[in-house]
């Protein structure tokens, strides 16, 4: 048996009851696979993540230019993510991805 090391998850939010456990988990995958592209690896999305849960509690006007890359690389990243994640699913509007870290 292989052991996964994971370093964040991704949780699709609010999707259409109708739709399947394994779909979920596929457009879950999908979503955390474009991540990965985008960031390089998945420790690389971690502390990308990371980051950007620390920016969160920083005033904007203290940010620096690479943290202000970083946000904007996040938001391209997550819109590809979610775009390609969903590319086949119908009614998808609503619905969410919440991107998280696990706690070692």
């Amino acid at each position: 048996m292989d052991l996964i090391d994971t370093v964040y998850s991704v949780s699709l939010r609010d999707y259409s009851s109708d739709l399947r456990p394994a779909d979920r988990v596929r457009i879950e995958t999908r979503y955390a696979a474009e991540l990965e592209r985008a960031f390089g690896s998945p420790d690389n999305v971690a502390a990308a993540l990371d980051t950007m849960e620390s920016l969160q509690s920083s005033p904007p006007d203290i940010l620096s230019p690479g943290d202000l890359q970083l946000v904007q690389h996040w938001a391209k990243a997550s819109a590809a993510a979610r775009q390609a994640a969903l590319r086949d699913v119908g009614d998808a509007e609503g619905c969410y991805f919440d991107v998280e870290r696990v706690p070692f």
